[in-house]
Order: structure tokens, then sequence, then C-alpha cells
């Protein structure tokens, strides 16, 4: 299943990591919880811009 990071939009293959084209990384390289959901990110960068203002994403 595809997704998009919250933060920037980037295409995240939530369901089989060899089309993430992340390399060497996992399915969905980010995630953080907020307010009971857990929120995808494509790398840890958007995750820390997430973090530091969620209601912009959530």
């Amino acid at each position: 299943m595809d997704t998009e990071c919250v933060v920037c939009g980037r295409s995240i293959d939530s369901e089989d990591p060899s089309e993430t084209g992340y390399g060497d990384e996992t399915v969905a390289p980010a995630q953080v919880e907020y307010d009971g959901k857990t929120y995808l990110l494509c790398r840890d960068s958007c995750r820390r811009t997430f973090e530091e203002d969620p209601e912009a994403y959530a």
C-alpha cells in the first residue's frame, strides 16, 4: 500500500520494502505516533520536522 510522507509528500510503500527506493532503509524509515495515530515519514529529517509542529501535519 502506497502512502505519502505527511511532511514532504514523498511516496512511501508501506508494505513492500523492495519498492521504497531507500536503499538499506526499511519501509517508512521514520514513524511517529501523535494523538493515537501512527504517521509514516520518508526520512528522519521529516520526523524531526513533524515533531517540531505536529498540528501542522496531523
